[in-house]
């Protein structure tokens, strides 16, 4: 599809990116805010836990929640939409506020 378009273009780059800044994370509580698929909530506990801004899915039970303690949860596209407005920033533990992208 059309709409989908400069994900596919970028998606090697935005996995390797990702994959270059990410953080292993045990979740710290259980949480049961997922209720019409409980196995969804390990990305919740895992985003609390690990101090995400953001959550970026295709799952529709996730994007229902549409936030959680400050958790955004986003498509892929209009998670690139944000990033390509300035407005997305990532962070690891050790590069707080400091843009990568």
């Amino acid at each position: 599809k059309k709409k989908y378009a400069k994900v596919r273009e970028n998606r090697l780059e935005y996995a390797a990116l990702i994959a270059e800044q990410a953080l292993w994370i045990e979740p710290q509580e259980q949480l049961d805010v997922i209720a019409a698929d409980e196995s969804d909530n390990c990305y919740v506990e895992c985003a609390v836990s690990g101090g995400a801004q953001y959550i970026v899915t295709g799952d529709e039970h996730l994007l229902e929640l549409v936030e959680y303690e400050g958790i955004r949860v986003l498509i892929p596209a209009a998670f690139v939409a944000l990033k390509e407005a300035g407005q997305v920033w990532i962070c690891t533990s050790d590069l707080r506020n400091q843009e990568i992208w």
